[in-house]
Parts: C-alpha cells; sequence; structure tokens
C-alpha cells in the first residue's frame, strides 16, 4: 500500500513525497485520496465510485486517478484500451496492478510474459486470494473461437478449451504463489515489522529484530539505540521506509558519519524470491589512560588490561550506551568505579575512550546542623586532600568517590559520613558535594549546643553581675573618698552596719584615723574587678585598686596599691558590704 501510495502521489502530483507528506499520507492511512490535500494541490472534483455494481451502466468518462494510471498501464503493455467489463473488474481489485506470467500458445514464446492489471473475480467462481486474470480468460476465449471458426470441428473445440483452462489455472496458481511471496519477502515487510514494534514500544522485539545467530541484542541496547537516534533527530521509521520504497537497500547515518540502522539483502526463498533483514553496525571502541594498574570490566565476563599512556583495542560492540567498571590507581589511592560507554562520542563508528586523571577543585557543604565549623580536614577514599570547604583532588571522569569531613565545633571534634560521588565529565558538571551526619553526631551536637547555651547564658549573667557589682563598688569608693576629705559618714547605706567592716570605716573617717594620718584627700586611680564568685549565697569579689594620698602638712604624696576581697550579702536588687580584707598592697 504504502509503495502504491508513492507511485500515485508521483504520478498525480509530479513529484516524490517529500519526509512531512510521507509521514502525513502514513497518519491518514496512505489514503489514496488525500494525496492532493496533502499535497496542498486544490482538489478536483471525482466522481463517486459506485458502491455496487447492480444493474448500473459501466463509468465510460474516467476521472479518478487510480483508474487513469491503471488505463495508461493497461494500454502501454497491451497496446489497446480496457473494455468495461475490465474496468468494472479492475474497481472491484482498486485499480491494483498485477503481473503473471502469460499461458505458452502455438504463436508465443514459452518464456513470454502477460500482464494482468487487474483480475476479474467471482466470489462464488474463484478462489479469495487467487483470483483468475482477466487476459488468461480473454485470450482463452479468443482462441477458441478462433479454433472454431478455422477447424470448425466440436471435437477440437473442447480440446483446445480445456487445455488453454489447464494452462490458464497454471498461470493463476503460479501468479499466486508469485504474488504471495514477494509480498512476503520485500523490504517493507521486514521494515513495517520492525515499525510495529517501535510504535508499541517494545524492545524486546526490537532487540529480537536486531538480533542474528552469532550477535545478540538485549532489550535495553535496542532502547539505547532508538534512543540515541531520537536525540540525533532522525525518524528511523521515516527512513526505513524511505529505502524500502526507493532502492530496498541503504543504509541511516548520523551527522558524524555513524552508520547505524540499514537494510540488506539476505537469502533467496526457493532460489528465487529475494529476501532482506534489519541490520546493524558495531562500535569500534579503543581506550587509553594514565593511570597505574588499569583495568576495564566492559561486560560481566570480560575484562581487558589497560596500557599506560598506550592505546588499547577493546574490540567491536553494539551501538549503545554500556556500564562499565575501571579499576586503577590515582594519588586518593586505588579506584573501583563505574564508567560508561557513549556513542554520542562516537564518529564513522569509531569511538576511544579516555581514562586520564586531572585535578578537578571540589566543594562540600557542611549540613545545617554545622555552624562555622573549625579545623576542617577533608578526605578522599580515607586519605586526607585538604584543609578547607574547598579542596583540589586528581580523579577520572565518572569515577566514584567516597568523600568525609572532620571538624571542630566549640571545642569538640566531629566526624561526617562517607558521602559517595560521581565525578562529571567536565569540571563544569560538578556539583557541590553535601556531607550528612550520623544520628549519633547529631546527637553529640545538639548536647553541645544546648551545653553551650547553657554556659554563655551563665556567662552573661555573671558578666551582669560583675557589672552590677562594679558600679556598686565605684560607687561606694566616691562616697568614702568623700567622705576622707569631709572627716564624715556618707557611705553608710553601702555597709551591713552591723559588720566590723562599717565600724572600721566609720573610725576611720569620723573617728580621727584619717586625722591622724594627716591625709588631706584621695585621688582615685585605678580600680578594677578581678572576679566575681558566689559562695553560700554571697558575692566574694576581689579587685585591684590604686590612688594618691594627699597630706595636710608638706609631705609628699603617696601612690597606694592594694588588692582586696569584699564579700557582699544581696539585698533586693543591690548589695551591703559584710566584710573587707586587703590581700596585698601597699
Amino acid at each position: 500500500m504504502q509503495k502504491k501510495w508513492v507511485e500515485l502521489f508521483e504520478k498525480v502530483i509530479g513529484r516524490k513525497p517529500t519526509a512531512e507528506e510521507f509521514i502525513a499520507g502514513r497518519e491518514t492511512g496512505f489514503d489514496f485520496k488525500a494525496i492532493k490535500s496533502i499535497a496542498g494541490v486544490a482538489i478536483d472534483q471525482v466522481p463517486t465510485e459506485p458502491t455496487g455494481l447492480g444493474n448500473q451502466e459501466p463509468v465510460e468518462e474516467v476521472v479518478n486517478p487510480l483508474q487513469q494510471a491503471w488505463e495508461e498501464r493497461f494500454v502501454t503493455l497491451y497496446g489497446r484500451s480496457p473494455v468495461s467489463e475490465e474496468i468494472e473488474a479492475a474497481r472491484s481489485q482498486n485499480f491494483e496492478i498485477v503481473e503473471v506470467p502469460a499461458p505458452s500458445v502455438e504463436f508465443e514464446e514459452d518464456n513470454q510474459t502477460t500482464h494482468v492489471l487487474a483480475p476479474v473475480t467471482s466470489s462464488s467462481e474463484a478462489p479469495e486470494i487467487l483470483p483468475q486474470p482477466v487476459e488468461t480468460i480473454v485470450t482463452a476465449n479468443a482462441l477458441e473461437q478462433e479454433d472454431s471458426v478455422k477447424k470448425g470441428e466440436k471435437k477440437g473445440k473442447k480440446k483446445k478449451v480445456f487445455l488453454f483452462s489447464l494452462l490458464g489455472l497454471l498461470v493463476l496458481i503460479l501468479s499466486g504463489l508469485g504474488y504471495y511471496f514477494s509480498s512476503t519477502t520485500g523490504p517493507q515487510v521486514t521494515v513495517d515489522k520492525l515499525v510495529t514494534a517501535i510504535e508499541h514500544k517494545d524492545y524486546r522485539e526490537v532487540a529480537s529484530i536486531l538480533s542474528s545467530e552469532k550477535d545478540k541484542w538485549t532489550k535495553e541496547e535496542a532502547q539505547s539505540l532508538l534512543d540515541y537516534m531520537t536525540s540525533q533527530k532522525i525518524d528511523v521509521i521515516y527512513e526505513l521506509d524511505h529505502i524500502a520504497q526507493s532502492s530496498k537497500t541503504g543504509i541511516v547515518k548520523d551527522k558524524k558519519q555513524n552508520l547505524l540502522i540499514g537494510i540488506e539483502k539476505a537469502n533467496k526463498k526457493f532460489g528465487i524470491f529475494q529476501e532482506y533483514r534489519i541490520t546493524t553496525y558495531p562500535l569500534e571502541v579503543t581506550a587509553t589512560t594514565n593511570l597505574d594498574d588499569a583495568k576495564l570490566k566492559t561486560s560481566e565476563k570480560e575484562s581487558t588490561v589497560l596500557k599506560k599512556n598506550q592505546t588499547t583495542k577493546l574490540g567491536k560492540v553494539h551501538f549503545a550506551s554500556r556500564d562499565m567498571q575501571l579499576d586503577g590507581k590515582t594519588e586518593v589511592g586505588k579506584i573501583s568505579s563505574g564508567v560508561m560507554l557513549d556513542p554520542a562520542q562516537a564518529s564513522k563508528n569509531k569511538l576511544n575512550l579516555t581514562f586520564n586523571s586531572e585535578k578537578r577543585l571540589l566543594e562540600v557543604e557542611f549540613p545545617e546542623e554545622v555552624s562555622n565549623p573549625t579545623d576542617i580536614k577533608v578526605a578522599v577514599n580515607g586519605k586526607e586532600v585538604g584543609t578547607s570547604t574547598l579542596f583540589e583532588v586528581d580523579v577520572v571522569a565518572h569515577q566514584e568517590i567516597e568523600v568525609h569531613a572532620v571538624f571542630n565545633l566549640n571545642g569538640e571534634s566531629y566526624t561526617t559520613e562517607k558521602a559517595k560521588v560521581t565525578i562529571g565529565e567536565t569540571s563544569d558538571d560538578d556539583e557541590v558535594i553535601t556531607l550528612k551526619l550520623s544520628k549519633d553526631v547529631i546527637k553529640r551536637l545538639k548536647d553541645a549546643e544546648t551545653a553551650r547555651k547553657a554556659k554563655e547564658e551563665e556567662a552573661k549573667k555573671a558578666e551582669e553581675k560583675k557589672t552590677s557589682v562594679t558600679s556598686f563598688l565605684q560607687d561606694y569608693r566616691t562616697d568614702v573618698f568623700s567622705s576622707v576629705s569631709s572627716r564624715s559618714n556618707t557611705y553608710s547605706k553601702y555597709y551591713d552596719t552591723s559588720s566590723d567592716a562599717y565600724k572600721e570605716m566609720v573610725e576611720w573617717t569620723t573617728g580621727g584615723g584619717v586625722k591622724k594620718a594627716e591625709i588631706d584627700y584621695y585621688t582615685p586611680g585605678v580600680f578594677n574587678v578581678l572576679s566575681v564568685t558566689e559562695e553560700n549565697g554571697m558575692i566574694i569579689v576581689k579587685t585591684h585598686e590604686e590612688y594618691t594620698v594627699h597630706y595636710v602638712t608638706s609631705r609628699k604624696d603617696s601612690q597606694s596599691s592594694k588588692d582586696k576581697t569584699y564579700t557582699l550579702k544581696p539585698v533586693g536588687d543591690t548589695y551591703v558590704i559584710t566584710a573587707i580584707t586587703v590581700t596585698a598592697g601597699n
């Protein structure tokens, strides 16, 4: 049907269909009536064929393109126009052109061939798939009449009629067999079988069609080949159909001149009828590497040792992607990782696989539980390769590596889990490596974080207390210095007035201590709170204090430097002094 459609298209339109027109025709089921609309030509008025012969008169004016083409072919073969019965018989066969061997007669050569354009069939008189040729009947009747006229003998006429009937039957059988075998052995038959499998995505059947006794395809390989052609924008169905209908044999190629799939001649059935098969074309693969002790496992049962810095032949393989395993050594130790054979890298059915190690800049990223880690150490395959989130490592494209990191956080050391990473084809294909933590490490981090926050809170409170205590003692010191100058008591609010410390200060400032020492006033100097601690509900404050003593006499000023310990009793939001001890100084 496809071949006749193409032939009719060329005859009606005046050219062969384009790829787009062929695909459009296929979508209509190769409907002859759709040819002009597909070609973009105005559709002529074509009379509708009668639905049945009945008592209708034969159509004399032929405007149907199929009928017109059939009549022209009839005239070419027989040198005359067909009669109405022959036209009606041809119409019932959809104007199909059939060629059969002609019967031998006294005035014809034995090898002469009669071309029958349409068999005349009757549902009650002839087999369904083996119609009786019109030309055979016409020729037999003509010869029979001629014999009757010339000889006038009834007995001879019957004998010759029987002979020609027998020859006609033989022609019928031979033509039927010829048509049957030609229709089952042609290239289109083979293509249609593959097309059906492709359209149903039956990759197992596709693999079976592509396979031979010595070369078996897997369904995965078959799918890979079809996926590759799709990625290259190759319509394999159209290409094979075009080959089958034109040259019968041919090859489908890609832009890199890779031979992908084709149609070729096979054996001849009965030594007469040519058969065809779908064929594929292998990849010739080689490999190079700069690795030590390199070995490539190409299948479950096959491995090849790769020579360092040399080209190693791997043989011929199907034009399909393939997962392999590469073993070797790099600076990060032994590697054993998956690599891929990618046919997209091939040219003219040759592919060289390169497994050279090279420096790649990689980056790790810590999980959200880790904030501002320090003392980072990154390891690849157990070997330390960097001390920051960015690191450089010598690897091979498609190599699988294990990455982990050791880091410090808040004084504690932690280790991440090992992350399996596949190196990209190029550096642009490498992604940031996100590290993960085990449940135990996450718990440790949470506990440490809780302790850190508690410590921070404690330190904050201690700092707040220190600030409060410092302010309290500085105010107290100011009032004491003022009381020394005025020989008065303005500091009682800072004391537990029942304490000995208070009594000693009162005696010093107002009891004659200052007067006796001939002190005029104090000039304040350094005042540092060294520590603030808590013991049994009391606040212990250690200080270092410096001040200058001025005298009422001509005595030279003196410098005083003392370390003191204050014992404070909390009272509301303030304190009172219960004791003062001088621990060092002059």
